[in-house]
């Protein structure tokens, strides 16, 4: 197993944030499909991530540590849609921050797994240049979101990009171009339903990121 991709650092606002978490691309690097599951490890005793939970193709209550069913990858594929580790704030408004990791694991054989560490933290004064560790394309926020949501995405002056929203169908409802000329993005957001949405960044037409998107009214 491989990690392609993962969000190395989310954030959230510590006073209306109740959910924020973390998406993650696995890749079957093997000649054969595996069946793989994921397991996470954390301190239940930071005020932070003691309420999270996983979703592994399901989201599963925060109780569960061990995914209970597992995915199967073909070989040579990337998934990039089934995981995202979640954290459920108390929105006290008190900055905190925690770590969990994941381990994807192949269910035949525990031993063949990969593991990613996500730090979690919550802030009163959000600032989304904290996106710039890791993957120079972070996650939208606020997620859920309601009118608006903002993308940190720094392009190169040759870069073309857009994001992409689809709905629980796989159809596309909305497609934005992104300017090379600025490094935050705001999109609006007042034209889609309340739901959950997958949505694609875009780099010269290679979708490079899918991940969630909830929302809320």
């Amino acid at each position: 197993m491989q990690i392609v991709s993962f969000d190395s650092v989310v954030m959230g606002n510590a006073f209306n944030s109740d959910d924020i978490y973390a998406k993650a691309a696995i890749k079957n690097v093997s000649s054969s499909a595996k069946v793989v599951k994921v397991k996470r490890y954390y301190n239940v005793n930071n005020a932070l991530v003691d309420s999270n939970a996983i979703c592994w193709g399901f989201c599963f209550e925060p109780k569960v540590s061990i995914s209970p069913i597992g995915i199967s990858i073909a070989a040579g594929a990337t998934n990039s849609v089934d995981f995202s580790g979640h954290v459920y704030p108390d929105k006290d408004g008190v900055a905190r921050s925690g770590q969990i990791m994941y381990t994807f694991f192949v269910d035949e054989s525990p031993n063949d797994s990969v593991s990613i560490l996500v730090t979690f933290e919550v802030t009163p004064t959000f600032s989304v240049a904290k996106f710039l560790t890791g993957s120079r394309i972070g996650s939208l926020y606020p997620n859920p979101a309601s009118e608006f949501v903002e993308l940190l995405l720094e392009l190169k002056g040759y870069e073309q990009a857009k994001i992409a929203f689809t709905d629980i169908t796989g159809r596309i409802v909305k497609a934005v171009q992104l300017s090379s000329a600025e490094a935050v993005h705001r999109i609006s957001v007042q034209d889609l339903k309340p739901g959950v949405y997958l949505y694609t960044v875009y780099i010269n037409d290679k979708a490079e990121v899918t991940r969630r998107l909830t929302i809320r009214r």
